[in-house]
Protein backbone atom coordinates (compact mmCIF):
# COMPACT_ATOMS: atom_id res chain seq x y z
CA UNK A 1 0.00 0.00 0.00
CA UNK A 2 1.40 3.38 -0.99
CA UNK A 3 1.77 6.43 1.22
CA UNK A 4 -0.23 9.25 -0.31
CA UNK A 5 0.15 12.25 2.02
CA UNK A 6 3.43 14.19 2.08
CA UNK A 7 2.87 14.85 5.80
CA UNK A 8 0.63 12.95 8.19
CA UNK A 9 -0.05 13.42 11.89
CA UNK A 10 -1.63 11.23 14.53
CA UNK A 11 -2.52 12.72 17.90
CA UNK A 12 -2.49 10.16 20.71
CA UNK A 13 -4.75 11.76 23.33
CA UNK A 14 -3.92 9.16 25.99
CA UNK A 15 -0.13 9.57 25.80
CA UNK A 16 -0.34 13.24 24.76
CA UNK A 17 2.04 12.59 21.88
CA UNK A 18 1.95 13.39 18.18
CA UNK A 19 3.46 11.24 15.44
CA UNK A 20 4.55 13.15 12.35
CA UNK A 21 5.26 11.11 9.21
CA UNK A 22 7.21 12.73 6.37
CA UNK A 23 6.89 10.98 3.01
CA UNK A 24 10.18 10.08 1.32
CA UNK A 25 8.79 7.89 -1.48
CA UNK A 26 5.48 6.15 -2.16
CA UNK A 27 6.73 3.23 -0.06
CA UNK A 28 8.85 4.97 2.60
CA UNK A 29 8.20 7.55 5.33
CA UNK A 30 10.22 8.80 8.30
CA UNK A 31 8.13 9.11 11.46
CA UNK A 32 8.99 11.23 14.49
CA UNK A 33 7.17 11.41 17.82
CA UNK A 34 6.76 14.66 19.76
CA UNK A 35 5.05 15.57 22.97
CA UNK A 36 1.82 17.42 22.32
CA UNK A 37 3.44 20.57 23.74
CA UNK A 38 6.44 20.27 21.38
CA UNK A 39 4.19 19.77 18.36
CA UNK A 40 2.00 22.73 19.26
CA UNK A 41 5.22 24.76 19.57
CA UNK A 42 6.05 23.78 15.97
CA UNK A 43 2.58 24.81 14.80
CA UNK A 44 2.80 28.14 16.61
CA UNK A 45 6.27 29.18 15.42
CA UNK A 46 7.10 27.49 12.08
CA UNK A 47 5.69 30.48 10.16
CA UNK A 48 7.27 33.14 12.42
CA UNK A 49 10.70 34.76 11.84
CA UNK A 50 13.35 32.24 12.89
CA UNK A 51 10.84 29.37 12.94
CA UNK A 52 10.45 26.74 15.64
CA UNK A 53 13.80 25.67 17.13
CA UNK A 54 14.03 23.21 20.00
CA UNK A 55 15.80 20.15 21.41
CA UNK A 56 14.30 16.81 22.35
CA UNK A 57 15.84 13.84 24.14
CA UNK A 58 16.69 12.45 20.70
CA UNK A 59 18.06 15.50 18.87
CA UNK A 60 17.63 19.07 17.66
CA UNK A 61 14.94 20.49 15.39
CA UNK A 62 14.33 23.53 13.18
CA UNK A 63 11.01 23.96 11.37
CA UNK A 64 10.71 27.21 9.44
CA UNK A 65 8.96 28.80 6.49
CA UNK A 66 11.46 29.83 3.82
CA UNK A 67 10.74 32.56 1.28
CA UNK A 68 14.03 32.24 -0.59
CA UNK A 69 15.79 29.23 -2.02
CA UNK A 70 19.24 28.07 -0.94
CA UNK A 71 22.37 30.14 -1.41
CA UNK A 72 24.04 31.44 -3.48
CA UNK A 73 21.13 32.04 -5.87
CA UNK A 74 18.43 32.76 -3.22
CA UNK A 75 15.58 32.87 -5.71
CA UNK A 76 12.07 33.52 -4.37
CA UNK A 77 10.53 30.34 -2.96
CA UNK A 78 7.73 29.18 -0.67
CA UNK A 79 8.51 26.01 1.27
CA UNK A 80 8.94 24.73 4.82
CA UNK A 81 12.35 23.54 5.95
CA UNK A 82 12.36 20.73 8.52
CA UNK A 83 15.79 19.83 9.93
CA UNK A 84 16.54 17.11 12.46
CA UNK A 85 20.01 16.46 13.91
CA UNK A 86 21.10 13.59 16.12
CA UNK A 87 24.76 12.90 16.86
CA UNK A 88 26.50 13.00 13.47
CA UNK A 89 23.35 12.23 11.49
CA UNK A 90 20.92 14.78 10.09
CA UNK A 91 17.81 14.81 7.95
CA UNK A 92 16.79 17.84 5.92
CA UNK A 93 13.30 17.99 4.41
CA UNK A 94 11.63 20.59 2.23
CA UNK A 95 7.85 20.42 2.16
CA UNK A 96 5.22 22.56 0.46
CA UNK A 97 3.83 25.47 2.44
CA UNK A 98 0.28 24.28 1.73
CA UNK A 99 1.08 20.85 3.19
CA UNK A 100 2.15 22.46 6.47
CA UNK A 101 -1.12 24.42 6.54
CA UNK A 102 -3.00 21.12 6.05
CA UNK A 103 -1.04 19.46 8.89
CA UNK A 104 -2.03 22.33 11.17
CA UNK A 105 -5.72 22.01 10.23
CA UNK A 106 -5.62 18.23 10.57
CA UNK A 107 -3.96 18.35 14.00
CA UNK A 108 -6.57 20.72 15.44
CA UNK A 109 -9.35 18.65 13.87
CA UNK A 110 -7.96 15.55 15.60
CA UNK A 111 -7.62 17.47 18.87
CA UNK A 112 -11.26 18.61 18.79
CA UNK A 113 -12.86 15.41 17.47
CA UNK A 114 -12.90 11.72 18.31
CA UNK A 115 -10.83 9.73 15.83
CA UNK A 116 -11.10 5.98 15.16
CA UNK A 117 -7.82 5.37 17.07
CA UNK A 118 -9.18 7.18 20.18
CA UNK A 119 -10.89 4.04 21.49
CA UNK A 120 -9.29 4.34 24.93
CA UNK A 121 -10.06 8.05 25.47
Amino acid sequence: MEFTSPLQTYLNKVDKTVSLSIKITNSCVNTYTFTQKQFENILEYWNQPGGAKFNTDNGSWIVQHKKRGPRPICEPANFVRIDFWRDEQSFHYRVDYKDMIEVTKDYFYQKQNTMHWDKNV
